[in-house]
């Protein structure tokens, strides 16, 4: 008798409790399937996290919370802390995605940056490179936005 694979169970909310955006950073793993792009400032964590929540502001969007915490489970341990930012959605709330169920719970905020200091003093900033996952009807809600990570965080970074 042949089996069956069920799809992993996939729940989409815009959100604007942070219990549920705290449980996705925290209490999952957070997606890795979700390809992340990377830019470097010249700015420290701090700055650079002023920088970029300025342009949010520039482009209608707020930040819905800001958190520190220890790098990842399996990351270089001298990474140290990093900083969290998740954005609020331009058409309100921040849109959280997890999938799976149990051990095999993974989460995902779109709208997350996640900033963390370098050897020399300048940053890393890391975001998702685009929504995975997700089913075009939700997608749409918040897909401008994510899409436009990329040019906030160019615009925040660049020193003209």
């Amino acid at each position: 008798m042949p089996r069956h694979r069920i799809a992993p169970t996939i729940r989409f909310w815009r959100t604007g409790a942070i219990a549920v955006v705290m449980a996705a950073l925290g209490g999952a793993r957070i997606a890795s399937a979700a390809p992340m792009e990377s830019r470097t400032s010249r700015y420290g964590v701090t700055q650079t996290a002023e920088r970029i929540e300025a342009s949010a502001r520039r482009h209608g969007l707020a930040v819905f919370a800001s958190v520190v915490r220890a790098d990842a489970p399996g990351a270089d341990a001298s990474a140290g802390e990093v900083l969290v930012l998740v954005l609020e959605s331009s058409s309100g709330g921040t849109p959280v995605l997890m999938q799976g169920d149990g051990r095999d719970l993974c989460s995902e905020v779109p709208l997350r940056l996640e900033l963390r200091r370098r050897e020399d003093g300048a940053s890393e900033v890391r975001f998702p490179a685009a929504a995975q996952g997700v089913s075009p009807e939700a997608a749409d809600e918040f897909a401008a936005d994510v899409a436009g990570l990329s040019g906030l965080v160019a615009e925040a970074l660049d020193d003209t």
